[in-house]
């Protein structure tokens, strides 16, 4: 038990510290202490408890400068520009689904009519080179009445 409470306090502790290195506004010259409570987490602060503080050096802040005004407008715009450009294709994608579904449902209920009525109808025909009708014998017709069944399955899905 104990050994967890000091790895827990030791990543407190380190979290602490990076988040005191964080901070911006501190002026270089200020004094950062160090102290462990009565349950032994780690606390940091610019003024120390009544006793058992220690120092902590901090190093100074070497990160990139602050941004120029105009350099943190660029940043902004061009953001902007990718959200905006992420809202366009999702609105692309959602137009292009939007009308898929539309086409197939026409597909569908056009599928669904002509199957509708070559059941219905007493002979099925096709035309020949002359352009005369040739009507299809009980084998052709229920492979054409297959191929129609197999149109409504395609467009509508599986009854």
């Amino acid at each position: 038990m104990g050994e967890i409470m000091r790895h827990s306090s030791s990543s407190n502790s380190r979290l602490c510290l990076l988040l005191l290195l964080c901070i911006g506004g501190m002026s270089a010259s200020a004094e950062v202490y160090r102290w462990t409570d009565a349950e032994g987490r780690a606390h940091f602060g610019d003024r120390p408890p009544l006793s058992g503080a220690r120092s902590v050096d901090v190093p100074a802040n070497t990160g990139s400068p602050a941004p120029t005004p105009a350099e943190r407008l660029e940043k902004q715009r061009a953001l902007l520009r990718a959200f905006e450009e992420e809202r366009r294709q999702h609105r692309d994608v959602r137009e292009k689904t939007q009308h898929d579904k539309a086409e197939r449902q026409r597909n569908c209920v056009q599928a669904r009519d002509r199957l509708q009525s070559y059941e219905h109808s007493s002979g099925i025909y096709d035309l020949d080179a002359q352009g005369e009708r040739v009507f299809l014998d009980d084998t052709q017709r229920e492979q054409f009445m297959a191929e129609r069944r197999q149109d409504v399955e395609t467009w509508c899905g599986k009854p």
